[in-house]
């Protein structure tokens, strides 16, 4: 069977663009698009836009996930609120067939915040968050180096950490890597470690303290140590706490 080249051409679009709620075929603009409020770096998530230059057709608006969340029919002015996955969206306007006569695209991005009248809520909220984002000399995070893979943690105790993802969730993109690591150094028995830090490779005090049934490990040649106070019941209880908030955090992009 032949295939001709032409048809491959026209076949390939189709497939690349399956995810996305707007055909991809685009027979060269014939609408100049242009979106309001100009010259901004990016738009914020239900802020108020308008699209200039549509005079036909439908207007379908996709998010960064490339889902489309607004489809309507083309008018100029056309004035919406932004909605949808936060990253690049496309507003794009279609002709009776489907195919696009032209498009725009725009950055769309946001940041935790409140804004109150008196300003009392947002000195409150941005105490807290100088709060967290201080607690390692003006560190938001410090980071241990294991297999090769840098590790970012909040606190390098697993209870610490964990309390401190409820409010760092809403602003620090990375939750997983402290997760990860105390999944990754998982002792045989199923324990937990609860805290890693530097060390040297000479006999320590938590050498003398946990070291009488393996409450202490070396790892990275002897320069980390793993520790487990083995009184502390609650170690696991904050693994599967950690798990948890992550999970929820990837179901609500961004906070």
């Amino acid at each position: 069977m032949t295939i001709e080249r032409r048809r491959i051409l026209q076949i390939l679009p189709a497939i690349a663009g399956g995810a996305l709620a707007v055909p991809t075929r685009l027979l060269g603009s014939s609408m100049t698009l242009r979106i309001e409020p100009t010259g901004k770096d990016f738009y914020r998530p239900l802020e108020e836009v308008s699209i200039h230059g549509a005079q036909s057709g439908t207007i379908v608006v996709v998010d960064g996930a490339g889902n489309s969340y607004l489809r309507e029919r083309a008018r100029d002015p056309f004035v919406f609120k932004i909605g949808g996955a936060l990253g690049m969206h496309t507003a794009s306007v279609l002709d009776a067939e489907g195919i696009v006569r032209g498009s725009v695209k725009f950055a769309v991005d946001c940041s935790t915040e409140i804004k109150d009248e008196k300003g009392e809520f947002q000195k409150l909220v941005n105490a807290g968050l100088w709060t967290m984002m201080d607690w390692n000399q003006e560190a938001p995070v410090n980071v241990i180096r294991y297999k090769d893979r840098v590790y970012q943690f909040f606190i390098n105790w697993i209870f610490d950490h964990t309390l401190m993802m409820k409010g760092m969730k809403y602003y620090w993109p990375e939750l997983k890597d402290a997760i990860d690591f105390f999944a990754e150094t998982q002792r045989e028995d199923g324990m937990i470690w609860e805290n890693c830090y530097p060390a040297t490779p000479e006999a320590n005090y938590f050498d003398w303290k946990f070291g009488y049934d393996r409450f202490v490990r070396r790892i990275e040649g002897g320069f980390r140590q793993l520790r487990r106070a083995p009184v502390e019941s609650h170690v696991e209880q904050h693994f599967l706490e950690a798990l948890s908030t992550h999970g929820k955090q990837r179901a609500i992009p961004n906070g």
